[in-house]
């Protein structure tokens, strides 16, 4: 299965609120966008299954556990309004999900926290799974590393 991970506008895109910049010479967030396009078409020619997350956060915060702290925005959650509703859940124009790709919305790093991608993948039949996207040090880690065995 292609799991397709936070290619929101808001992260993907210059300006975005979340933009994810290079560092140390790894590729920014626009850098991303071609490649996981790259993979999304290879995937679908050869039938896998595909399913996306996009994270974000209420925007009163109240699901950012201690990640506002964790992050030095402790009371700015609030005023920062989220990512839900304010064009931080909008994927890349480059990427659609047809509308047999379930498509989950997360608050924590991990797809898998708090969300059915287990049960996708185990109603797909499938015990592989194939992560692009963005934040490589974060999310595309804790996915993998919570993904099952």
């Amino acid at each position: 299965m292609l799991h397709v991970l936070d290619m929101q506008k808001g992260c993907a895109e210059p300006g975005g609120a979340m933009y994810i910049p290079s560092v140390g010479g790894a590729p920014e967030g626009k850098d991303v966008i071609q490649p996981v396009v790259n993979v999304l078409e290879a995937a679908r020619r050869h039938g896998m299954a595909v399913t996306w997350s996009m994270w974000g956060l209420r925007p009163d915060g109240a699901d950012a556990g201690y990640a506002d702290i964790k992050w030095g925005l402790q009371g700015q959650l609030e005023t920062w309004g989220g990512s839900w509703g304010n064009g931080g859940d909008e994927l890349v124009d480059e990427l659609v999900p047809l509308p047999n790709e379930p498509v989950i919305r997360k608050h924590r790093f991990s797809s898998f926290y708090g969300t059915p991608l287990r049960e996708y993948m185990r109603r797909a039949g499938v015990d592989t799974l194939v992560v692009a996207g963005l934040s490589t040090g974060n999310c595309q880690l804790a996915t993998a590393i919570e993904a099952p065995t």
